[in-house]
């Protein structure tokens, strides 16, 4: 809680008029005057006690009985709303009585401090909506009636169920007026902690930017319009001849000029389709010994026709970018399969009938080739529309145990898809899900009290058509839509992942080595540099001086450490300017990996920012990476 005034460190449970008494568990537990109901307040993870006002009959506050405060009551007696304010406030914040005559929540009758109308407890907490029937409690707390003396009824516990208040209220307990019951105020549990990443996942995160290759035998096909042509279950055309081996004949096929592009882009990792839905391999797939099966649509069978596979891996390793690969597999027209169904549509010539069980082994085989020629290799690996064959888990955990994945069975090392190609996903985005069927992390924007942390990816193209490969009339995105999708990704808790559509001729197209070089040099020299920076130690606020006499400012990029999970739910800033007064610059809700937080209005001249965590996940104090403020208005324009 922001506000106490740290003591020396001591439990007890302070009751008005009387003396502290001990106890093991509870922080502070609060009950007061003669009145048709009494509250009980008890505060998670605080070792020390808070100042309270006693609320005497005829409404006035006395003296605190407790020294060292930051919380005040206001209020009448009678069964009339209680009101909490911080210490300094001018203005009660909007609190709730459960009357135990009437079993019904009062409904409050006094001012609701706070933007948007919500009604805030300790620390700024939201405690419930002014306009909510019943008010919300908070998450994972304990509401229990105290109608007799047998002890505590559980009570109307949904009330407490995705609140936006958890980790600082521990528990609220309503009782008739008198003493306090005995044992009332025993030892709870600490709330649990967030789901932690692996070291992997946690590896992912930092690269932030990442570039999806794009390139199949349909790039190539000049004349076929649809870059979709070949996905039988997604958009795709039917009943086409399947084109020869022969047709992939890329005139100026360039893999240095692949990579040479993402390091313009700034992205430090890149995902090659080496198969997309064709089926053609571009690599010389050979399956035969392991599925009995002549594996024919491949570079092997394509004259003149390199190892794609092999040229990528060897050109990201001289440009210093990690690896990842995309492998369709529930597309391919080579063998007649859409969503993941072999005779899904009517054999086309060229295609290939083979029943689902022998699909199945094709398909493990190959992406076991793949992956063990290149053991340990591959940063990320794609299983576009989901994987549950098996098999393919066993092969990941020999080959590739450090990629993590997008749409894999594994849990351990997966990611999930934003939920829009659109680049400009709806946020909040979290680093924590809930899992979905199959054990697959749900797509999204997430779940800040999810159990799986499976950060997001947010794949999107650079074609004003969302076109994946390249074709004549191929559009592209203006930089200012490319520059809000770098906002709303990476500047929202979510990697970017970018496409290039290669050419056919097997380059990239100069329009988009153009943009990828205008976004690259954007977002360095917008982010590359800070009015100032700071590595905070942990803790739930952090205050960052600014140089000389004051700067110019328009933001701040906030990281948490999530090593040990995500923990910010809420947060707000404030910013001081000369003079020493405090201005409010906005407030939200997910961090993770990294937040950039625009104020409403430029700051011309700000000496300090400051962010306080007003909810957090868990028990330990908030862990932090950076925080940094930009003069947005000088560097990004």
């Amino acid at each position: 809680m922001s506000g106490a005034v740290r003591r020396r460190r001591r439990r007890h449970c302070a009751r008005r008029g009387g003396a502290g008494k001990k106890n093991n568990g509870w922080a502070l537990c609060v009950w007061g005057p003669p009145m048709a109901t009494l509250i009980l307040f008890a505060a998670c993870n605080v070792t020390d006690p808070y100042q309270l006002f006693s609320l005497n009959a005829d409404s006035t506050i006395s003296a605190p009985a407790f020294p060292g405060s930051c919380v005040a009551f206001s209020g009448s007696p009678g069964g009339s709303p209680l009101y909490l304010a911080p210490c300094n406030a001018s203005v009660p914040t909007q609190a709730w009585v459960y009357n135990t005559t009437t079993t019904s929540i009062l409904n409050p009758t006094g001012s609701c401090a706070g933007p948007g109308g919500a009604c805030l407890s300790w620390s700024g907490m939201e405690f419930g909506a002014c306009a909510s029937t019943p008010p919300a409690l908070g998450v994972g707390c304990a509401l229990s009636a105290w109608p007799t003396k047998e002890g505590p009824t559980p009570w109307n516990n949904a009330l407490l169920a995705n609140s936006p208040a958890e980790s600082m209220l521990q528990a609220l307990y309503a009782h008739p007026a008198g003493p306090s019951p005995s044992g009332l105020c025993a030892a709870a549990a600490p709330p649990p902690p967030p789901p932690v990443p692996t070291a992997d996942i946690l590896a992912w995160t930092e690269r932030e930017i990442g570039m999806f290759l794009c390139f199949d035998m349909i790039s190539v096909l000049i004349s076929v319009p649809n870059a979709q042509h070949f996905c039988l279950g997604v958009g795709g055309d039917m009943g086409f001849p399947l084109p020869p081996p022969s047709a992939y004949a890329p005139a100026a096929l360039d893999t240095d000029s692949w990579l040479a592009a993402a390091v313009a882009l700034g992205a430090k990792y890149t995902i090659f389709v080496a198969q997309h839905c064709s089926g053609f391999s571009q690599w010389p797939s050979d399956i035969l010994a392991a599925t009995g099966f002549n594996y024919t649509y491949s570079t092997a069978f394509s004259p003149g026709a390199p190892n794609v596979v092999e040229s990528y891996v060897a050109s990201s390793k001289r440009a210093g970018i990690a690896t990842g690969l995309y492998y369709s597999l529930n597309e391919n027209y080579y063998l007649n399969v859409g969503h993941g169904r072999v005779g899904f549509a009517p054999l086309a010539p060229g295609q290939v009938n083979v029943s689902q069980e022998l699909y199945n082994r094709v398909a493990v085989a190959q992406m076991t080739e793949l992956w063990s020629r290149y053991p340990g290799e591959f940063s990320e690996l794609w299983f576009d529309g989901g994987d549950d064959l098996p098999g393919v888990n066993d092969a990941i955990a020999r080959f590739q145990p450090q990629a993590v994945y997008l749409g894999g069975s594994m849990k351990q090392n997966n990611l999930r898809w934003v939920g829009t190609e659109s680049g400009h996903p709806r946020g909040p985005v979290w680093s924590t899900t809930d899992e979905a069927a199959g054990g697959q992390p749900a797509a999204g924007a997430g779940n800040p009290q999810g159990a799986l942390f499976s950060p997001a990816e947010t794949d999107t193209t650079l074609s004003r058509e969302d076109a994946w490969f390249w074709k004549p009339g191929y559009s592209y995105r203006s930089l200012p839509d490319l520059q809000q999708a770098y906002h709303d990704s990476v500047g929202a808790n979510s990697n970017l992942l970018l496409n290039l559509a290669v050419g056919a001729d097997g380059g990239v197209p100069a329009p988009a080595q153009a943009l990828y070089q205008a976004l690259g040099d954007w977002v360095r020299r917008c982010y590359g540099r800070a009015a100032a920076s700071v590595a905070p130690p942990p803790g739930s606020v952090v205050t960052l001086e600014l140089p000389g006499s004051g700067v110019a400012i328009d933001r701040v990029v906030a990281m948490e450490d999530q090593s040990a999970g995500e923990q910010v739910l809420a947060y707000s800033v404030s910013v001081r300017v000369p003079g020493g007064g405090w201005l409010p610059a906005g407030e939200g809700s997910a961090i993770g990996h990294k937040r950039i937080h625009f104020f409403p209005a430029p700051v011309p001249l700000a000496t300090a920012v400051r962010l306080n965590v007003t909810a957090a996940r868990g028990a330990s104090p908030v862990a932090w990476r950076a925080l940094a403020a930009i003069d947005g208005v000088a560097q990004c324009l």
